[in-house]
């Protein structure tokens, strides 16, 4: 459960929360889901802004009941501007983005 302390936490160092739902569990939603992430994250990084997903818990009855919502919450993520940009892997510094890219 989320708990009272955690989410106000959450709420207070997060300029905007982003959650992606579906309307059913399936692979296909999730698989979605995941694509509109990337897709999220992409333009928001291509614009200065950082972003940083979580995954949503197994039983999300509780979140659905905070976003009054009969959907599936899929994943959180929230964006804003960072203080300071990490990499996204502790390799992507020593690596060439040529190498970089041809590794996924």
């Amino acid at each position: 459960p989320i708990r009272d302390k955690e989410m106000s936490l959450l709420v207070e160092s997060t300029p905007t929360l982003i959650f992606i739902v579906t309307e059913t569990q399936s692979r296909k939603d999730s698989f979605q889901a995941g694509r509109t992430y990337q897709r999220i994250a992409v333009l928001a990084e291509s614009q200065g802004v950082a972003t940083a997903i979580s995954a949503v818990p197994r039983d999300y009855s509780q979140l659905q009941t905070l976003l009054n919502t009969d959907l599936h919450p899929q994943l959180m993520m929230r964006i804003g501007y960072a203080k300071e940009l990490r990499p996204h892997s502790p390799n992507a510094e020593s690596l060439p983005n040529n190498e970089l890219m041809s590794r996924v």
